[in-house]
């Protein structure tokens, strides 16, 4: 192999593909990158098993092949080149892979190639959908941090993307203690059911795909999902588990309902943020009467706190406690200037949106306590 690369086209290609090469003790070769020279084009290929990825990047190439070479070491030394147009890849008779770059040089010794697993490449798709890249950034991010970190019930780990009856895209995560869902137009698509994708894949995704500006298309066969962007593509496992059937547990109408500027409720938590404990104990105090709406935090072993927030408040009076960070985690995906918590009782969940947006919306259950 000898191939002739532009060093910022293969800066950008290595800087996506490395972090999905992973750290595995029995699979040396899924820490290498695969680079495979053929025609007009070199391939950067890496994959985690639940992850692939495939770069084609426009080269001069004086002789074809491939090679897996560790993903870190290249990344390393390519990253450091500074002020030369084209690098020259070439592989040594003694089977190393040479990189020139103007007057400097360096060798890596490589991993056998023939170990290196093929990456799934999804052809006739049951399904598929087109949407801008930032409008999947901003529907993914406004839910994944509703899933569960643990991986003990894959689907509950995972986000549920699917098409709602207005043919619009729906995402969403629980773990059974909150629940997030963000709704988007799409610009396209044919026949697309659903799909559920595990966090941790989507956070890779996002991450290649975080500079694109254009479309995505996203193409889904059997267990598997493709994102593609010209020339980048990448393939997901998805999650064969049973999504819970969520729409039951949202309320229909409400018996409270606080209306606040988002910056003050941000304001109110920040100051009761250090009054935190183990058990993040949040209580709301509302009174429609009094027009009230006050938080409450105590911490046994270093004091307490309480914020008034000018709100407008109707409804039925409530005294309700939630956990701190379940309320606060919500409040970057949510725009707006002014918020909405709608509630419906003691013992149930809150609902917290952006006022008039009826895109999103946030639900968290209650902690029960004592007094409540």
């Amino acid at each position: 192999m000898n191939v002739e690369i532009q060093t910022e086209l293969l800066k950008e290609a290595l800087n996506k593909s490395v972090k999905i090469a992973s750290k595995h003790v029995s699979l040396p070769v899924l820490s290498c990158l695969l680079i495979k020279a053929e025609g007009k084009s070199v391939s950067i290929m890496a994959t985690n098993l639940e992850l692939g990825i495939d770069i084609k990047i426009p080269a001069k190439v004086l002789k074809e092949g491939e090679v897996a070479v560790p993903a870190d070491v290249l990344w390393n030394l390519i990253s450091q080149i500074q002020g030369v147009l084209k690098i020259e890849i070439k592989l040594t008779i003694d089977n190393n892979l040479k990189i020139i770059s103007g007057s400097s040089e360096g060798v890596i010794k490589t991993v056998p190639y023939g170990d290196f697993p093929s990456i799934p490449t999804i052809t006739d798709p049951v399904s598929s959908l087109t949407i801008k890249a930032q409008y999947f950034a901003e529907l993914s991010k406004s839910v994944l941090y509703s899933a569960s970190i643990s991986s003990i019930k894959p689907e509950l780990s995972s986000i549920l993307y699917y098409l709602n009856e207005n043919d619009e895209l729906v995402a969403v995560a629980t773990d059974l203690f909150r629940l997030a869902e963000k709704k988007i137009a799409l610009k396209k698509h044919k026949e697309f059911d659903k799909m559920l994708i595990s966090v941790k894949n989507i956070l890779e995704v996002l991450k290649v795909f975080q500079d694109i500006k254009g479309d995505i298309d996203i193409i889904v066969k059997d267990n598997q999902v493709a994102f593609i962007v010209e020339d980048i593509y990448v393939v997901s496992r998805t999650v064969d588990s049973a999504f819970p059937d969520y729409k039951q547990i949202i309320p229909k109408e409400y018996k409270t309902e606080v209306t606040l500027l988002k910056q003050d409720f941000t304001n109110a938590l920040k100051i009761l943020r250090v009054f935190t404990d183990k058990l993040q104990h949040l209580k709301f105090n509302i009174a429609p009467k009094n027009n009230v709406f006050e938080m409450f935090m105590k911490n046994t072993d270093i004091g307490e706190s309480n914020s008034k927030i000018t709100a407008k408040v109707e409804g039925e009076s409530l005294t309700i406690s939630f956990n701190f960070r379940y309320i606060s985690d919500v409040l970057g995906a949510i725009p707006e200037d002014s918020i909405k918590l709608e509630f419906n009782g003691i013992g149930k969940a809150v609902v917290i949106r952006g006022v008039g947006n009826q895109s999103f919306l946030y639900l968290v259950m209650p902690l029960v306590t004592k007094n409540e």
